[in-house]
């Protein structure tokens, strides 16, 4: 995949997690908590592996509405950056041997990882 259709991608994919922690402010109960801290999990690692891009500052603005309408402690959000710092890109090569980050960031929101620190935080 071209990297301008990558980030196109991943602007369309950003976006819609936007979307979605704006669509919870008006309706805040319509994810589930473990949403809401998957949804985080995901943004929090594209903002880390997508710095330099257009889409950084969409995933921040959703990480930041996936927790400010979520009600776990900050210790579980803290304990998702070590999650994604654990996990190393090179691991997600295509084919053709490109790396990519994204792959890696939604095999981050579903893993066990992220459950367990979900688990051990949840009421």
């Amino acid at each position: 995949m071209g990297i301008s259709l990558m980030r196109n991608y991943l602007t369309v994919l950003v976006s819609s997690t936007s979307l979605l922690a704006c669509a919870s402010s008006s309706s805040s109960n319509s994810f589930s908590e473990w949403e809401l801290f998957k949804s985080y999990s995901l943004s929090s690692c594209i903002a880390t592996h997508y710095e330099e891009s257009n889409i950084y500052q969409d995933a921040i603005d959703a990480l930041n509405g996936y927790r400010e309408f979520g009600s776990l402690p900050l210790e579980a959000y803290h304990e998702v950056s070590a999650v994604i710092n654990s996990y190393s890109p090179e691991q997600y090569r295509s084919k053709a041997g490109n790396i990519s980050e994204l792959a890696m960031c939604v095999v981050i929101q579903n893993s066990k990882d992220i459950k367990d620190i979900y688990a051990k935080y949840a009421r």
